[in-house]
């Protein structure tokens, strides 16, 4: 599949997002002209989901819209994105939210979430997704959920909207912590071995467990020494301002701090999602060393996506 043209993405997104308002609004045109659309694109191609649409399209412009769940919400806006991305685009698109891609013509997902707290779940084919990014690029429209559920308003409406790239879609902090053991084995700090098995543990972080931030603070403090970059960085394990960066991090003492810190957030694997996951393929290991690794949201232990 194609990456997304995230350039003409960006072009056209902020005009839907208040396409996608007008219609939260109860605007009677615009209703009408997705209504219609629905009906000759994506009812055919599935009755019952796309008529349970149309039923809540009537009572939005009935002023009788009472959904309240945020499931429900959330998968009405993002049916309502899809038709109107297809009125803009003059197409039916053939993705479904069950086949993991909305419009896989674009090669973009859509999320909506409320504000109270936005998150959703994403299913991963592997654990190195999560610093390489997903298959898609993903436009998430954050709602106001807060405000409608206390009726403080009476609408919904888009308080905040992300587009994020293929790569985008991955873990922010992760990737921090990759990028900086990578430059670590990039400049001969590290070899391959450790450099493998640091990277296997940060993609199956549980990144509240301690012996993981331990390992994670320290290579963070290696890779700020070696770059000189330690400025504002508070230095728990380590010299921040050794007479030689190289050797001092190539030293045995910080070698083995190294070692033992790895050492002691592996024993805890057997009870980790992916444990069975092995070190990182040739094929993975080729995509690491060239990889963006700019990961914009942030991911819980049981893989809810948060948007911040």
């Amino acid at each position: 599949m194609a990456k997304a043209d995230i350039a003409a993405l960006q072009e056209i997104v902020p005009e839907l997002i208040e396409r996608a308002n007008l219609v939260l609004a109860q605007d009677e045109k615009l209703i009408a002209e997705v209504a219609n659309s629905t009906r000759k694109s994506y009812l055919p191609q599935n009755g019952k989901i796309w008529n349970k649409f149309l039923v809540q399209l009537q009572s939005l412009e009935a002023d009788a819209f009472e959904v309240s769940d945020p499931k429900t919400i959330g998968t009405f806006i993002e049916k309502l994105l899809t038709v109107l991305f297809s009125i803009k685009k003059g197409c039916v698109f053939s993705g479904s939210s069950a086949k993991g891609v909305d419009l896989p013509e674009l090669n973009l997902g859509i999320k909506a979430t409320s504000d109270r707290q936005p998150q959703s779940s994403e299913n991963f084919k592997n654990a190195y997704e999560r610093i390489f990014g997903i298959g898609n690029a993903l436009l998430v429209f954050i709602y106001n959920g807060t405000a409608y559920a206390s009726e403080a308003e009476a609408n919904l409406r888009c308080v905040q909207h992300y587009l994020l790239s293929e790569t985008n879609a991955a873990d922010k902090d992760l990737c921090a912590s990759a990028q900086g053991v990578r430059e670590l084995y990039r400049e001969k700090i590290i070899g391959e071995d450790l450099l493998k098995a640091a990277l296997r543990l940060i993609v199956l972080s549980d990144k509240s467990n301690r012996e993981f931030l331990g390992m994670c603070r320290l290579i963070r403090e290696m890779a700020s020494i070696f770059s000189g970059k330690t400025k504002g960085l508070e230095f728990r394990f380590l010299d921040a301002n050794p007479r030689d960066a190289r050797g001092y991090l190539t030293s045995a003492d910080v070698q083995r701090a190294l070692a033992l810190a790895v050492d002691a957030y592996q024993k805890q694997f057997p009870s980790f999602p992916f444990a069975n996951d092995g070190l990182i393929t040739d094929e993975q290991s080729r995509v690491f060393r060239e990889h963006p690794l700019d990961g914009r949201v942030s991911m819980s232990f049981a893989l809810q996506w948060r948007f911040q």
